[in-house]
């Protein structure tokens, strides 16, 4: 029997992370401390590609090209954080505009995040000052 599970494969295949689908993701930029969040119902890798396609447009108004473009910096591409993973659009997009107001140095707009619940914030700022707080023990 040892000898055969060396042969039969009994675990399933990761799933590489660009190919998930139905993700809140944040990328990080590698030369300062700023990320942006976002979500897709399709593949990462596809909307990944699209971040990067919006680099070779000259009237891009993409926070992330303009932020590569403004301050000569270069995105982690490599580095993506895959956040949430949620099926359902709405929850989705709740979940990414509580990462989009949970970060520091975001590069959203804020403008992201209009359409958050108003009873989404004193979670957020609870959740900030615990973290903080913690953070200094």
């Amino acid at each position: 029997i040892n000898n055969l599970s060396r042969i039969i494969k009994t675990e399933k295949d990761k799933l590489n992370k660009l190919d998930n689908t139905n993700v809140v993701y944040k990328i990080k930029c590698k030369d300062c401390d700023m990320t942006y969040v976002g979500q897709t119902k399709r593949k990462l890798r596809t909307r990944l590609k699209e971040h990067k396609d919006d680099l070779k447009k000259s009237n891009n108004n993409s926070v992330v090209s303009k932020h590569q473009f403004d301050s000569n910096h270069v995105m982690d591409w490599d580095g993506i954080a895959i956040l949430d993973n949620e099926p359902v659009y709405f929850k989705r997009t709740i979940s990414e505009m509580i990462h989009i107001k949970n970060q520091f140095n975001g590069l959203n707009l804020q403008s992201d995040t209009d359409k958050l619940p108003q009873l989404y914030f004193s979670i957020i700022t609870n959740t900030h000052h615990d973290s903080n707080t913690n953070s200094h023990s």
